[in-house]
């Protein structure tokens, strides 16, 4: 059974860490902190097009494993 806590805590989550970030230098030991997979996309600076279709691919096949796993992602 879901208490309150747990169904803010979830939804808090999900809306404040997206699925998809920009991993820099600043940034990289955190991430690698979290023990989760990388899925890279390396681009041309000027290439927009190539990260919305990365972003909405990620989003479209990875998007049930962030639900269906959700405690690899807390």
């Amino acid at each position: 059974m879901l208490t309150h806590h747990q169904s803010f805590y979830g939804w808090t989550h999900e809306k404040c860490i997206p699925l998809i970030r920009e991993i820099t230098f600043e940034n990289a030991e955190e991430l690698t902190d979290e023990g989760l997979p990388f899925l890279i996309l390396f681009h041309h600076i000027d290439d927009h097009q190539s990260i919305r279709l990365f972003e909405h691919e990620v989003a479209k096949q990875l998007i049930h494993e962030r639900c269906n796993n959700s405690s690899s992602f807390f």
